[in-house]
């Protein structure tokens, strides 16, 4: 899917976003959905055991297929929790081939481990325990990690311990300049 001013791939708001037969994405382990009052609304947590998880979609046979280029994240970082965060994210190149991106505050330098998978250091205390939006340029992130590879679609995401998530969405462009996201996705004011 593509869309003019971005694609909304998750959101912890709304009735039951996590519904079965939406098939969009699934929580396991100790994960949860609470009600963060910094964030005006619902976030997911994955606040608490290794074991939690959020896979999107929620089956492997399943693919998101999002083609933009920037991909955004709505984070807060559990307090005294920053030594233990990291997700992936997989996708197909120009020529089909599923690869991946694996982002971790235990990793201390960007190098691929081999020519389908890559580690990413992550440092969550620049962030704080305040909301953020974690933008991942894909183009780039696929060509530093891949030489020759270009970045074609985005096939999962997988969330490990320890964060709160609000929302993932895509957008086509960000100007580093005016780094503005589009009301539609930023958090609420006040």
């Amino acid at each position: 899917p593509t869309g003019k001013s971005g694609v909304e791939v998750l959101s912890s708001n709304g009735k039951d976003p996590l519904r079965p037969d939406k098939k969009l994405a699934k929580l396991t382990g100790n994960g949860s959905r609470l009600y963060d009052r910094s964030a005006k609304g619902y976030v997911f947590n994955l606040g608490s055991g290794a074991s939690s998880c959020l896979q999107c979609p929620a089956t492997s046979r399943q693919t998101l297929g999002l083609t933009l280029r920037f991909m955004v994240l709505q984070l807060k970082f559990s307090p005294g929790k920053q030594a233990s965060i990291s997700f992936e994210v997989a996708f197909l190149d120009q020529d089909g081939r599923r690869r991946r991106l694996h982002f971790s505050s235990h990793f201390r330098s960007f190098e691929p481990l081999n020519e389908l998978s890559a580690q990413i250091p992550l440092n969550p205390t620049i962030y704080g325990e305040n909301w953020a939006n974690m933008i991942l340029d894909l183009e780039d992130l696929a060509t530093r990690a891949f030489p020759g590879c270009r970045f074609g679609s985005v096939d999962s995401i997988l969330l490990k311990p320890h964060c709160h998530l609000r929302k993932i969405f895509t957008l086509p462009v960000f100007d580093e300049e005016n780094p503005v996201i589009n009301h539609t996705f930023d958090f609420i004011k006040g």
